[in-house]
């Protein structure tokens, strides 16, 4: 169901039985989802997106154990998620966007089967140390970003050795990555992106599984990982695979202009297309970057 206006809640409050994929999208007054909705036990994928009046889920106990994935984005009176959510023993994804309002995850803590996990921009969001992430012992993928106030991982509760991939994006108080890291002996991907405040690399060095590490936008971590001369290159040298650049913003673009008009950067040397980072607190425009150390670019588009 797609943007539905002037739709309130769903009629009889039910939906039916057989349902095996639901999406909830751009529904601007929604205020609630049926109430049957966590006895589906046929249900298997469940996106809400562009709700802004949701608050909560329905009550009661989720007794699904098809839901593989749920998708959660732009709800931004969203505050909680029922703690019915840890009996979702068949869980593989869980992603949840642009969620300002979110304060807590379930007080007993996300599915153990969950395989991949994102949560962004959710700015009022507990701290991970809460989230009792040790507990997922299955988690294969773990995307991280959009707190503040959050400076280290906690040596109390570290993350799961199953990790292979790992990214932290927009993380601007965050001044150590020791505590994580040090548990995580599968890791083969790291991806760190617009950490400001990211001091250094930890002393004990990466993973020695570590195959790919992608450092964009922390201007305190780049000069340390320059190549032959930084004080941390030594730590990163031999893995196979580095991508280490510092970006500066050009311009703020709406996405819808950008594709319409298709926008690109010129150089001397030709069109290059930019990287895009999603602007914070929108999903609806992008940062069009360039490398610090570039210079004669322009922009050009087709209107």
């Amino acid at each position: 169901m797609d943007n539905c206006p002037s739709v309130e809640s769903f009629p009889a409050g039910q939906f039916p039985t057989t349902l095996k994929r639901l999406q909830v999208s751009n529904c601007h007054i929604l205020s609630s989802l049926a109430a049957n909705l966590p006895s589906l036990r046929n249900l298997e994928y469940l996106e809400v997106s562009g709700c802004p009046n949701l608050e909560c889920f329905p009550l009661g106990p989720w007794r699904s154990l098809s839901l593989r994935c749920i998708k959660i984005e732009d709800s931004e009176n969203l505050k909680s998620l029922p703690d019915g959510f840890y009996n979702l023993t068949n869980l593989k994804e869980l992603e949840i966007r642009f969620c300002p309002n979110l304060k807590s995850l379930p007080k007993q803590g996300l599915p153990p089967s969950l395989r991949s996990l994102s949560i962004t921009e959710c700015k009022n969001l507990s701290s991970p140390d809460g989230w009792k992430l040790h507990k997922l012992k299955s988690l294969k993928f773990l995307t991280l970003g959009g707190f503040l106030g959050f400076v280290s991982f906690s040596s109390d509760y570290l993350l799961p050795h199953s990790i292979t991939e790992l990214r932290l994006s927009h993380l601007p108080d965050l001044e150590s990555l020791s505590e994580a890291l040090q548990v995580l002996t599968s890791l083969e991907r790291l991806m760190i992106l617009q950490c400001e405040n990211l001091k250094a690399l930890p002393d004990s060095g990466l993973p020695a599984t570590l195959s790919t590490l992608k450092i964009w936008n922390c201007p305190l971590l780049t000069p340390r990982c320059e190549k032959d001369r930084g004080e941390d290159w030594h730590k990163i040298a031999d893995i196979p695979t580095l991508n280490i650049t510092y970006w500066r913003t050009l311009v703020v673009l709406n996405s819808s202009f950008m594709l319409q008009n298709h926008v690109r950067l010129i150089s001397h040397s030709g069109i290059l297309y930019p990287l895009l980072f999603p602007a914070i607190g929108s999903n609806a425009e992008f940062i069009l970057g360039i490398p610090a150390s570039s210079d004669n670019w322009e922009i050009s588009c087709d209107s």
